[in-house]
């Protein structure tokens, strides 16, 4: 705790991680929204610790979400001379690279005296009797339905004859919790990584590895047929390939244009038809995307495409990149994330 000069008040600072908390497991992706409990016990413990022993109001306006076992955020709860009490999280960030501050919930805490506030242990063990005390106090929960408990009216804490912690409120509410918004407030990591297609960043090798280069020809018609035709044409080609034994130690670059950033859906099937003999001859093949317009009497790769050694690479305005797995961004805290094809002008999508 930290005292505030000019007025009063004080601030909390603590941490919450996705590899700790009594609460109930993630969902399928592991994905925890934290208990409105949970909040309502920093509010609790900051009333604890400023003399009011107790909380008049406290709504938690937005579910805090923790995305999996590496997620971690960092916590801050703001007394004010007056009571109101805030308590806001910020996600740390991967390379040091922290999120913006949110606001969870707002309250106010207890005159001095308005309640009979007490000191309790706070080990796993107690803390885990008190979220389930609270639990208790919101009232049943419909099976199967994630609820978050956003309200309460007139809380305080207690102890029993064993020296455990009961919660007693005046008021509590609670509310369905849809797993849109578990997903827009869990930092945007749907698939908790995404491809990223970025410059190359190890050595090249001294020598291009044997190989002939494939270039497959423009789409005859943009509809499904035309896109079965295009990838029916090349399937010979990657059958003669794999049993050619006099190019067992080289390698077929099929080049395209546009696959990656979805504007030519014809070239992505190749992409995928690739991928799959590449899955049954590894180290066989290596895809090669080539911006939309690039003439397709134009094979002339850059020289260092084929030294990487990379099985699959993007050429966009002259500068190579490889895809590489990164932790997804965080989504727009208005919504749902959402996809669209990315214009490839700088950095192709997947």
């Amino acid at each position: 705790m930290v005292d505030l000069p000019d007025g009063g008040g004080a601030v909390f600072t603590g941490r919450l991680s996705g590899d700790a908390g009594p609460w109930a497991e993630g969902d399928a992706l592991g994905a925890v929204v934290v208990p409105g409990e949970a909040l309502l016990e920093l509010a609790l413990f900051a009333a604890e610790l400023t003399g009011r022993g107790g909380v008049e109001e406290f709504d938690v306006h937005a579910p805090l979400v923790v995305a999996d076992a590496e997620d971690a955020v960092t916590l801050r709860v703001l007394v004010d001379a007056d009571g109101a009490v805030s308590a806001y999280a910020r996600r740390d960030g991967q390379d040091g690279d922290e999120g913006d501050w949110v606001k969870h919930a707002t309250g106010t805490l207890a005159a001095e005296g308005a309640f009979d506030g007490v000191t309790w242990a706070r080990d796993d063990e107690t803390y885990a009797l008190f979220l389930d005390a609270a639990a208790r106090a919101a009232g049943p929960r419909p099976d199967g339905e994630q609820r978050l408990t956003h309200h309460w009216r007139g809380a305080s804490v207690r102890l029993d004859d064993e020296g455990r912690p009961v919660l007693a409120a005046e008021a509590v509410d609670t509310r369905a919790v849809t797993l849109e918004e578990t997903r827009a407030r869990s930092g945007g990591r749907d698939a908790l990584y995404h491809v990223e297609w970025v410059e190359p960043s190890g050595p090249a090798h001294a020598e291009a590895v044997p190989h002939v280069v494939h270039v497959c020809p423009p789409l005859d018609e943009a509809a499904p047929d035309g896109f079965r035709a295009l990838t029916a044409r090349l399937l010979p080609v990657l059958q003669q390939w794999v049993t050619d034994e006099r190019q067992a130690s080289a390698k077929l670059v099929v080049v395209t244009r546009g696959a990656v950033d979805g504007r030519d859906l014809g070239h992505a099937a190749v992409w995928g038809l690739v991928r799959a003999a590449e899955s049954e001859h590894p180290g066989r093949f290596v895809l090669v995307d080539l911006d939309a317009d690039a003439d397709v009497a134009d094979a002339a790769l850059p020289e260092e495409a084929l030294r990487l050694g990379e099985p699959e690479l993007a050429v966009r305005d002259g500068v190579i990149r490889v895809p590489r797995l990164a932790r997804a961004t965080a989504a727009d805290s208005g919504g749902t994330p959402t996809w669209a094809p990315t214009a490839p002008s700088s950095s192709p999508a997947a």
